[in-house]
């Protein structure tokens, strides 16, 4: 998969990395959940909701001992290793199935650091080396891919580079301010990397610090952003007439799925399919 995006252009993939640790598997999918369960004999619920599907929730520990858990957690490194550019994958771990976002810290120091990846293999199962090609990569993430595949890409995927994900004009002020000297960073002393990546001095959301070495000092209100597409008004009108025919003889009403605009304070929309330009004088 890596090879074949490193020869394409339009691909961008979100690697869905495992990180070891507890983590809450929650699907729509009732079957899927109860294989889960039977798979792992962990606690099981399960409920209908609008009678439209069995959402259920189980909870889930991905173990260095498990010969698929440490795959699993091969797999998620592997893949943002071999792409060579980092402007084709966004760092995440399919939260909160795969990995709760906390982990991120140790997911960052073991992009960066060979030698943590390294440290952490010798703990798992032999299949996390064994079964991939994690062992024999020798590329450690930078600062400045990291910046790239935790923020100014996941900005730009989804059409929000106009104001995330970058520190110049017009920008949010959402900054996160580290203890950490790029010119002097060890990368192999993974414990400080990891506890400095963990406790940032400063959290600072639309200009105004919410956090500082840990501790929250600040709640605001934030925005809610949602889109909103361009199409043609008349396949639209056709669009919605198919799809209201269809809800008649569907267990939720149509009327139940739109959310109206008093519900969201300080709302924000993401235009799509919609003129760069048009975009920017917003």
């Amino acid at each position: 998969m890596a090879k074949y995006i490193n020869q394409v252009e339009d691909v961008v993939i979100d690697s869905g990395s495992v990180p070891f640790g507890p983590a809450t598997c929650m699907t729509g999918d009732g079957p899927a959940i109860h294989d889960l369960y039977m798979l792992s004999g962990q606690k099981w619920s399960n409920t209908d909701v609008e009678l439209e599907c069995g959402s259920g929730v189980l909870p889930m520990v991905y173990l260095k001992s498990s010969p698929v858990s440490a795959v699993q957690w091969a797999i998620g490194l592997e893949v943002m290793l071999l792409i060579d550019d980092p402007w084709k994958t966004i760092m995440t771990t399919d939260h909160p199935n795969g990995g709760i976002f906390t982990q991120y810290p140790q997911l960052i120091t073991w992009l960066m650091s060979r030698k943590a990846r390294d440290d952490t293999a010798r703990e798992c199962h032999k299949w996390a080396y064994d079964r991939s090609t994690l062992g024999s990569v020798d590329r450690e993430f930078s600062l400045y891919d990291v910046a790239i595949v935790t923020r100014a890409n996941p900005a730009r995927t989804i059409g929000m580079a106009y104001r995330k994900g970058h520190l110049g004009l017009g920008a949010d002020g959402d900054v996160t301010i580290y203890d950490i000297d790029p010119a002097n960073l060890d990368q192999n002393d993974t414990a400080a990397l990891t506890a400095r990546l963990a406790r940032p001095d400063y959290t600072i959301k639309d200009g105004r610090i919410v956090a500082r070495q840990g501790e929250i000092v600040s709640v605001p209100e934030g925005r809610r952003f949602y889109c909103r597409p361009y199409v043609d008004e008349d396949l639209e009108k056709d669009m919605l007439k198919d799809v209201k025919d269809w809800f008649k003889y569907y267990t939720v009403g149509f009327a139940n799925y739109p959310v109206p605009d008093k519900y969201l304070k300080n709302p924000v929309a993401i235009p799509v399919n919609q003129p760069l330009e048009a975009v920017m004088r917003r």
